[in-house]
């Protein structure tokens, strides 16, 4: 009985030796297959239009006012590290070499593909401001400011900066061109009600801060002046405008009423009341004589 049972194992450990040997390789195969690390995807490099949209897209609060920034396009920065700073190559400004930081820039124009960076915060760099953009004439009349069509001068930003280096302080040539949105974007007179915007005179501008002297010993920063560009009888002029009291006007004269003519005068007689007497006293003697 047991010599049965011997043999009766002995054939189920054979057949399960054979069974493994049989399909042990197949299953050791799929499982290899299903073990084979999955096909690499090469992502392309982005882009420098990408790099740089992505710059100037991302949803941050600007650190400046829009009169503050200046304009910037792809060919002007250097985009080869875009998780660092980000240097200005441009020839074009006196700001190259300058890195901005990515809380420095903001608003890109998809159309032309132009972002903006904040500018008026360089130490010893200082924002110098035209009243209108760069491209416009302006004019002033009773403190009120106009600025003319777009692209009614369209090197005026060169001419610009061209009258500030030959300002007093200003030869190094270390300032940034900007441009106040007429008035809205300039700080109110401390009192309106006697005080108004109005072209001035020009001392000095401090090279460190922008702050302008005039020559009546006042100072103005740079959100409280603009220079007006106005067409001269030569050539484009640029006048400071700044806060000033207003002169009243003198009242009007009210025209005087005509004399009235004296007593005197008025005891003269009229020409025909001389005659008329004259030949009254001949008739009055004729007559006496005859």
């Amino acid at each position: 009985m047991l010599g049965k049972l011997g043999r009766v194992n002995y054939c189920c450990v054979f057949i399960l030796a054979s069974l493994v040997l049989q399909f042990g390789p197949a299953l050791s195969q799929e499982e290899e297959e299903e073990a084979v690390d999955p096909p690499v995807v090469i992502v392309p490099a982005p882009t420098a239009e990408e790099i740089f949209r992505n710059l100037f897209t991302r949803t941050r609060p600007p650190l400046c006012d829009l009169w503050e920034t200046i304009d910037l396009t792809m060919n002007d920065v250097d985009l080869s590290h875009p998780d660092n700073n980000i240097t200005i190559i441009t020839e074009n400004t006196t700001l190259t070499g300058y890195e901005f930081s990515h809380e420095d820039v903001f608003g890109l124009d998809e159309a032309t593909m132009t972002g903006r960076v904040c500018a008026c915060h360089i130490a010893e760099t200082p924002c110098i401001p035209l009243c209108c953009h760069p491209d416009r004439l302006g004019s002033m009349k009773d403190g009120k400011l106009t600025c003319g069509a777009t692209n009614s001068h369209p090197k005026l930003d060169e001419k610009f900066s061209k009258y500030l280096k030959a300002q007093k302080n200003m030869e190094r040539g270390k300032f940034v061109p900007v441009h106040h949105n007429g008035l809205a974007t300039m700080s109110k007179c401390v009192n309106e009600a006697t005080h108004s915007y109005r072209p001035g005179t020009l001392k000095y501008i401090d090279t460190k801060d922008g702050i302008l002297s005039t020559k009546e010993d006042s100072a103005f920063k740079n959100d409280e002046y603009c220079f007006l560009a106005e067409k001269g009888r030569a050539d484009i002029t640029f006048v400071p405008v700044y806060c000033q009291k207003v002169q009243p006007k003198p009242p009007l004269s009210t025209p005087k009423p005509p004399s009235k003519p004296s007593s005197a005068l008025q005891t003269i007689p009229s020409s025909k009341t001389a005659v008329f007497c004259s030949i009254a006293s001949i008739l009055i003697v004729y007559l006496v004589v005859q």
